[in-house]
């Protein structure tokens, strides 16, 4: 008798199946006709995050683009080539698409792909985002808007609630590290 499957190896077999469905290339799921335009440009940058756009080809190809070309864009700037005109995809963090919109870039967001991969590090009595209330935040990263929409989404003030203080980026991709320090003055 076989031992009862586990909840991993069920959720195991489970992702897998749902990656080879979407994924794979099955000659019944291609389109019956060539696509109106035969080439497609994607932004991309040194991310981890853009994966999906190179592992597509050949399911992009089977599909009838024959050209699959990739236009570097900044991180900070991934959406930047599709406002342009020169891209006409991108896979970007959520938070570049809300400031594009909001800095009136003529985008469409068609789907998500993940919000971001950010961690936040406090010491252990800080337990939450409204924890850092009156306290010196240290940034190791060029832009403090994650951690102000953060802040705004549990109703503080970021520019009078926080004192900023940035360091330089040591660390790697997508990591935040928020370091309450002791208030100045």
């Amino acid at each position: 008798m076989a031992p009862p499957q586990t909840r991993r190896q069920f959720l195991s077999t489970l992702s897998l199946a749902g990656a080879t469905a979407l994924f794979g290339v099955c000659p019944n799921a291609l389109a019956d006709e060539a696509p109106e335009t035969r080439t497609i440009r994607f932004a991309r940058n040194a991310s981890i995050c853009v994966f999906p756009q190179f592992y597509l080809q050949e399911t992009l190809r089977a599909e009838g683009f024959s050209e699959i070309g990739y236009i570097e864009a900044s991180a900070v700037r991934t959406l930047e080539p599709i406002a342009r005109g020169t891209a006409d995809f991108a896979v970007s963090f959520g938070l570049g698409q809300i400031l594009e919109i909001d800095a009136g870039s003529p985008i469409t967001i068609l789907g998500g792909v993940h919000v971001g991969c950010y961690e936040l590090f406090a010491r252990e009595s800080i337990r939450s985002v409204p924890e850092l209330k009156g306290k010196s935040v240290g940034l190791e990263t060029a832009s403090p808007t994650l951690l102000k929409l953060m802040a705004a989404n549990v109703g503080l003030d970021p520019e009078k609630d926080f004192n900023w203080v940035t360091f330089p980026r040591k660390s790697g991709h997508g990591v935040m590290r928020l370091l309450p320090l002791p208030a100045v003055g």
